[in-house]
């Protein structure tokens, strides 16, 4: 309370002063001159000073509009330490109690945090660069801004980071004392509160399927191993903990990856069905644990669409072309359908997923327009296809409490059914999407669905309260629609995959 910054018109332009409260009548009436002065880019709207008094944070405009780029000076520095025009309108902005972050809240629903004490990299380029040659190039609009691709992302070496959220325009926001964080308020009629550490780098691997579409990459049910082929036919597993990958043997395809790391491939020629040691470095290849006799593939495929571990880490299912595996990796035993036939055509989406229980499995890509519903331990016996729908289903996925079957179709709605009755509860589907629904995911806690369609990638509220409508909390441009989504069992971490893009996982702070 002893400094006060404010914005003079004076004949040579806008000035920017500090001057200091006890001599605040002899400053206004030039007197006695201002502790410190700045001449900013444009006239400015809002006004922050860091805790420390050590830096003046501001929000610009022109003559006429809402303020839409930012500074940072230095108290005693006449030249910004960075100024950037965001393109968006600015409503508010704040240091942190330890004065080395600057917060700001846009029109555009992205948070913003930059910790402006720290240099800008002479290279500017975002710091994902797990493997060299894969980082995503900055945008058009400079480092500083968002790619719409990804839900938090750090760029110029976590100088910046972007946190997303909101759903509409953020209104304010205010640290919070001690290490508490920072809350923000918004048009959507929510306040959020992030940690201070929050919005981890999304990671992601490159040269993942450029050939195949309806290939997919696998997960372990704690997000830390991945499982994905790359265009060199190569199965790789991904350990996203430490940022390693190591290749297993040439021409498998993924299937599933056990919760300690055990990767599950079926090889191509033999159809077997092998299991690999959990790795142990960066530079040594898990050796072959054992391997068994599989299912004999459709004549001409050899791919695994999609494999999936059910909840007991020992009943894996292989959706393969036009069949349906289902292995017991405890007994080393196989089993296998007879060809259901195949779907062909852009919306003919491949999907398998096992219900909570295990009991079930729910299939799209088979012929017939409709998911089918199959008893996990009697796949021969027979399924029971769901709904009406005049359009294709292209995505299935169960919510965790094993009652809900969520189903995406061709026409863009995402349809909801009960797994006891197989009757569509009423109600309970929306359109997601203009076009065909892709990928569906589940988080674990069951609170939100993604979806995947029209260059989108969206997150809604999976059980709205009785009479309300899904309500979108998120909404992000991805450069082509995902066909593979997973939440980690914790939901700390969000992997998805694009027909040859690279895998990317978003991450979320403990």
């Amino acid at each position: 309370r002893t400094l006060l910054a404010w914005s003079r018109d004076r004949p040579d332009g806008i000035r920017v002063e500090v001057l200091p409260v006890s001599d605040l009548a002899r400053v206004a009436a030039g007197s006695t001159p201002p502790l410190h002065a700045f001449t900013p880019d444009a006239s400015p709207a809002l006004l922050s000073f860091a805790p420390d008094q050590t830096h003046l944070g501001m929000a610009q405009a022109g003559l006429i509009g809402q303020p839409k780029s930012i500074a940072v000076f230095a108290l005693g520095d006449p030249r910004p330490r960075f100024s950037l025009d965001l393109g968006v309108p600015v409503h508010a902005l704040a240091f942190s109690p330890d004065a080395t972050v600057l917060a700001v809240a846009t029109d555009d629903r992205t948070l913003r945090t930059f910790r402006h004490l720290q240099p800008a990299p002479a290279t500017p380029a975002y710091d994902d660069d797990t493997f060299p040659g894969l980082a995503q190039p900055v945008p058009a609009a400079g480092p500083r801004m968002p790619p719409a691709d990804l839900l938090s992302r750090s760029a110029f070496d976590g100088q910046i980071r972007f946190l997303l959220g909101h759903e509409e325009a953020i209104r304010d926001l205010a640290f919070l004392p001690g290490p508490h964080g920072l809350a923000t308020v918004s048009s959507d009629r929510t306040l959020r509160r992030w940690p201070l550490t929050a919005a981890v780098a999304g990671s992601r691997v490159g040269g993942v399927w450029t050939g195949n579409s309806w290939e997919h990459p696998a997960m372990s049910a704690d997000g830390r191993f991945a499982l994905y082929r790359a265009d060199t036919n190569r199965t790789w597993l991904w350990d996203r903990r430490s940022g390693r990958r190591v290749p297993l043997a040439e021409g498998d395809y993924p299937l599933a990856v056990r919760r300690d790391g055990r990767a599950v491939t079926r090889r191509a020629g033999t159809d077997e069905i092998v299991v690999w040691a959990a790795p142990e470095g960066a530079d040594v290849p898990p050796a072959e644990l054992w391997r068994v006799k599989g299912i004999p593939a459709h004549p001409g495929f050899s791919q695994v669409v999609r494999g999936v571990l059910a909840p007991d880490d020992r009943t894996l299912v292989g959706l393969l072309p036009g069949k349906l595996l289902v292995a017991d990796l405890e007994e080393r035993t196989t089993a296998g359908t007879g060809d259901q036939r195949m779907l062909y055509g852009a919306s003919a989406v491949n999907c398998v997923e096992v219900s909570p229980d295990g009991r079930l499995l729910a299939v799209t890509g088979f012929l017939g327009r409709h998911a089918r519903l199959y008893r996990t331990a009697d796949i021969n016996g027979g399924f029971v296809p769901l709904g009406d729908a005049a359009d294709y289903d292209t995505a299935v996925a169960f919510h965790p409490d094993g009652r809900r079957l969520f189903v995406g179709n061709e026409d863009g709605q995402v349809r909801v059914f009960d797994v006891s009755t197989r009757a569509e509860l009423a109600g309970e589907g929306w359109r997601a999407h203009s076009g065909a629904v892709t990928a569906l995911a589940l988080s674990s806690d069951g609170r939100v669905v993604a979806t995947s369609g029209d260059l989108t990638l969206q997150l809604w509220d999976a059980l709205p309260a009785p009479g309300e409508a899904h309500r979108l909390r998120l909404r992000l441009n991805v450069p082509a629609p995902r066909n593979w989504m997973k939440f980690s069992a914790d939901d700390t971490a969000f992997l998805h995959v694009a027909p040859g893009h690279a895998l990317e996982a978003w991450e979320a702070p403990r």
